[in-house]
């Protein structure tokens, strides 16, 4: 495990023999953002991915690994008696996302989140934040088919902030769910914990990337609980709109576009060099295209050749303006 000096973060939050800890690490995205924060690396990262973990490890040599469920690391043995001074919790957006459509959601995999109120309540932790799909404030209980009740949104989380902060008690919708995922049916200290709250100055918010400097619109719930006696603070943005007031009065950057994500000099595979030259009547056709959507066009757009399924005939972006979610698999 990393050994480091006393120190104090950009967060505000005083760091000796405090530990940094990143749950559902994956590559190592997010503890380089806490390192960058901190000035040191994260201590302790979960993962039940073993190539995940290779990658995290590859990333961060110095922060003790656990390739396992986030349920089956003890948190009390993991920290060794340390507090922790910042958690990380991104739990599986997937069935919160309103891409999954119809399909039945899984209701332990629904119930991830659960993992951070479990920390917070078998060991100290300062503070901790949370991610998620915007969908994750209508977190509720699931209908026997498996899908989220409508008549029900957002109650489960209602009961997750109630357990953060002032207290769940045990007449809420959630208080079985909680004590079942946090599998301690049988420890009357942890209950108690949950009944009067585990104390956390609790906000929630959306955020989305190309307001601070990044070229896409993704939006993303963000949650910060805080119980060190500082106050939360939320990051301002630093780029908008070019027309947008913030832009033209020199306060803010103008976002960065989908043109920007674009290296205009790689080559390409062009129709033009084939082989075997394509027919007269389809290069007819092209033509056309080009005239119509390019030549004559006033405003270049970007089509998007993944998961067209989802989006119909309206999956087209303006190349001055952000691309939507870019993820791993190139798909615009």
């Amino acid at each position: 495990m990393h050994i480091y000096n006393s120190h104090i973060g950009q967060m505000g939050l005083h760091l000796p023999e405090k530990l940094l800890v990143d749950n559902f690490a994956g590559g190592g995205g997010a503890s380089m953002g806490i390192e960058m924060a901190f000035g040191r690396p994260v201590d302790i990262a979960v993962n039940h991915d073993p190539e995940a973990i290779s990658m995290h490890t590859a990333n961060h040599p110095d922060t003790k690994h656990y390739c396992e469920s986030v349920w089956d690391v003890d948190p009390v043995k993991a920290c060794n008696g340390k507090p922790v001074a910042f958690g990380w919790f991104s739990p599986d957006c997937k069935h919160f996302s309103k891409a999954k459509g119809g399909t039945p959601v899984a209701k332990n995999i629904r119930g991830l989140a659960w993992i951070a109120p479990k920390w917070a309540s078998l060991v100290e932790m300062d503070m901790f934040t949370l991610e998620n799909v915007e969908e994750f404030k209508g977190w509720g209980p699931l209908t026997s088919e498996g899908k989220p009740c409508p008549n029900r949104k957002g109650e489960t989380f209602d009961g997750f902030i109630k357990a953060l902060s002032t207290g769940l008690k045990p007449n809420h919708p959630s208080w079985k769910e909680a004590v079942v995922a946090l599998g301690i049916q049988y420890k009357i200290k942890e209950k108690l914990k949950l009944f009067k709250g585990l104390g956390y100055q609790v906000e929630h918010n959306l955020l989305k990337a190309c307001d601070f400097g990044a070229p896409t619109t993704r939006k993303r719930f963000f949650l910060i609980a805080r119980k060190d006696g500082y106050a939360i603070q939320w990051p301002k943005a630093t780029h908008g709109a070019p027309d947008s007031l913030g832009v033209k009065s020199g306060k803010q950057k103008p976002w960065l576009t989908a043109a920007d994500c674009i290296d205009w000099s790689i080559p390409c595979k062009s129709i033009f060099n084939r082989k075997k030259p394509l027919a007269d009547k389809t290069m007819a056709r092209i033509a056309r295209g080009i005239k119509k959507f390019v030549i004559d066009n006033p405003k270049p757009f970007i089509v998007r050749i993944g998961q067209t399924g989802f989006g119909g005939d309206g999956m087209q972006y303006p190349l001055d303006k952000p691309l939507t979610t870019i993820t791993t698999k190139q798909e615009h």
